[in-house]
């Protein structure tokens, strides 16, 4: 009675319901079962390929390689070649990089903008921020800090040694220079006074080295040395 049960109950299931399944072998054209060849079926077959895909995709191409982000706001004079707020940042990334990095704003410059740089064995992401604050007076004489000789010449422009730099580099001047101001803001380069002194004067150049009292974009005064 029990042996005629079971038979009944399992020849009563189709043939996806049984274990271990038993499926029909030779049979071609109408003869093959729909559950052979449904959707669920060739998705499941593509499983193992799948997972083995993913494996590898999400292994590290390099094990040494690092991801570095840096960032710059638009217009900084400390990470901004051009130190004016035109949208674009242009930074040099890594000693070996050769040209600045260009990096621009998105969405009416009004988003920060990224730029993936690969630097040797390491991948540099340059972020762009728009300027929280109101920006200096842009440079008209179109003079950057990275130009050469002939360049900074040509854009008045003094090429050479200051501070602590081991190479000598383009000093851009101002149109502003020896102006009075009151903030950071107010002068093409930077607002600064004597150690000890509170006349503030706009300097000729736009960065300027050695100990000196400057003010920030509030009118703060700070003392401050740049080598």
């Amino acid at each position: 009675m029990h042996e005629l049960l079971e038979t009944f109950t399992t020849s009563a299931l189709p043939p996806w319901a049984k274990w271990p399944p038993v499926y029909p072998v030779r049979l071609t054209g109408w003869q093959r079962p729909r559950y052979l060849s449904s959707p669920r079926m060739h998705a499941i077959r593509w499983l193992p390929a799948t997972f083995a895909l993913v494996a590898l995709t999400a292994l590290p191409r390099d094990a040494s390689a690092r991801r570095v982000h840096v960032a710059c706001t638009d217009g900084d004079p400390t990470c901004d070649l051009d130190r004016s707020c035109d949208g674009v940042c242009r930074m040099v990334v890594g000693a070996d990089s050769g040209a600045p990095l260009a990096v621009r704003l998105r969405r009416h410059e009004r988003a920060p903008g990224r730029r993936v740089h690969r630097v040797g064995r390491d991948l540099v992401v340059a972020w762009c921020r728009p300027p929280s604050r109101p920006c200096k007076p842009p440079l008209t004489s179109g003079c950057r800090a990275d130009m050469t000789a002939d360049e900074c010449a040509a854009h008045d422009g003094d090429f050479d040694h200051r501070g602590l730099l081991p190479d000598p580099s383009c000093h851009c001047r101002t149109r502003d220079g020896d102006t009075p101001c009151a903030r950071d803001t107010d002068c093409q380069g930077m607002c600064l006074a004597p150690l000890g002194d509170r006349t503030f004067r706009c300097t000729a150049h736009v960065a300027e080295f050695g100990c000196f009292t400057v003010v920030d974009a509030q009118g703060t005064p700070h003392d401050l040395c740049i080598d």
